[in-house]
This record gives structure tokens, sequence and C-alpha cells, in this order.
């Protein structure tokens, strides 16, 4: 079977059914009174409709038709058991199992992604408790996170989302991920450096505009607390490249990791 998806022949049907679908106003489909039952399905709490799509039963049969051809179950478990999906790269996108019960996770990454969580719990209970001290003693009660693109919409939607949840945490989250000085200034106004943890989020550690907003931000800790050697109590470094990390002034017991296998835009 070809390799293209317009050669076969479930892509070819969807093909002639699109044509004839087209004709079709969406506003004849929804009168059908039996349409939402036969169009909707539910996946765990999630409701997913395509009552409101300009389709039908025998488009989704099409659809079924040429995921199956395409091999898609397949490609879904070599996803999962760490296969090289990745073809460009030669690599497994293994993002999943950082999120996977430790017993659905690819026994050669399992043991990694089960230490770094516990390391990552470890810091954040010690921030949220107030055990996590800065340079003068005093427990942290801003969090600056610097990145950019996948590095930073993730962890902001996060935090976002959760805001209005009930929480013993008085943290102030913050997030930089715009290179114009303005915005950096803006960022660190009226925080006090003693009590501020940077949180520096970069795969590469190389990225041009997240690596110029944290050593703004390490300049602006240094000026104001005159404290070079105290980078450890208040720098965290999430990144697959620990040697830049380190270069950077961020000791290894701060860092953690974002593995080869993580793409960047999955690094929340």
């Amino acid at each position: 079977m070809s390799d293209r998806p317009d050669a076969r022949e479930s892509w070819k049907r969807l093909g002639s059914l699109a044509t004839e679908t087209v004709r079709t106003h969406l506003r004849d489909l929804v009168n059908d009174p039996a349409r939402f039952a036969s169009m909707s399905l539910r996946v765990g709490p999630l409701l997913i409709d395509f009552s409101r799509q300009r389709a039908n039963a025998e488009v989704v049969s099409a659809l079924v038709a040429l995921a199956r051809e395409s091999r898609l179950e397949e490609a879904v478990i070599g996803l999962f058991d760490g296969d090289a999906v990745n073809t460009t790269e030669g690599r497994a996108a293994l993002h999943t199992s950082v999120r996977a019960p430790v017993d659905e996770r690819p026994g050669s990454v399992a043991a990694d992604v089960e230490t770094a969580r516990g390391h990552l719990l470890e810091i954040a209970e010690r921030v949220r408790s107030g055990r996590w001290l800065g340079v003068s003693g005093k427990p942290v009660r801003h969090v600056v996170h610097v990145g950019i693109g996948g590095s930073h919409l993730g962890p902001e939607l996060a935090v976002r989302a959760l805001a209005e949840q009930p929480s013993s945490s008085a943290l102030d989250v913050r997030f930089l991920a715009n290179a114009d000085g303005g915005s950096a200034v803006g960022t660190f106004r009226g925080l006090d450096p003693e009590r501020t943890l940077v949180i520096v989020v970069s795969k590469s550690f190389d990225t041009l505009e997240t690596l110029a907003n944290a050593r703004h931000a390490r300049s602006w800790f240094i000026e104001r607390t005159g404290r070079a050697d105290a980078i450890d109590r208040h720098f965290v470094a999430v990144t697959a490249n620990s040697r830049a990390a380190f270069d950077f002034g961020i000791p290894p017991e701060n860092h953690l990791p974002m593995w080869d296998w993580v793409g960047g835009r999955f690094s929340l």
C-alpha cells in the first residue's frame, strides 16, 4: 500500500463525500431529531459533539476507514511504547510518559520520570510551604517564569486555569516571554529580590529571547542584593542542557530535566 494518503481508497471516498456533503446546508442536517445521539459521544467526562458539523454517518465511516488504512491505532501504540515516531529526527516522542501513571510508562524512561517528578514536587512543596528560603532567610513569595513559545504558554495556561482554586499559598506568579526590555522591567517592578524565585525554561538553554530575559533577571537580583553567590537560592532551570544552565550559574540541584524525547512545546 502506498504511504501517500491520497492513494488510499478511503481518501478517495472522502473526496467524493465532500463534494456531495458541501451541497447540503447545516440547517437541513440539524433538523433531524436523532442527529445529536448519532453524531456525538462521550470519552470520560468529555462530550465530543459532531452534530453541528457538515458531516453524516457515511462521512464518519469513511474517516474511520481512513484511520484503519493509515494504521493509526498501530501508530498510537508505538507512540506510547517509545518507538521512534519522530521520523525526521529519528527519536521517540514520549511526552505522554511524563504525565502517565507509573505502570503505563515504558521501562526505558519510567525510573527517570519518577525521579524527576519527585524532585519537582519536592521543590514545589518547599516553595508553597515557605521552606524555600532566599538569601536573607525569607520565604519565597514571588515566582517569575522566564520562557517563550511552548515553554511559556502551557505553564501560563495552567496558572490561569487554577488561579481561582482555593490555596494556602500566597504566591505572586508572573510570566516573562517578550524580549523587549520594557517587558522585563515591568515584570520585575515591585518585587522583592530576597523573596523572588526565577524559573528559566528552555530545552536547549540557548534560546535567544529566554537567555536575554534570564540575564536581565540575574543582573536584577545581583544588583539589588549584592550576592552573586546566592543564585542557587533564587534560580531554577527546566532544561535538557544542564551544562549550559550550570555555566549560567544555576546549580544542578536546582535543575529539572526536559529530556530529548520531550518536545519544548510540552515543557509544561
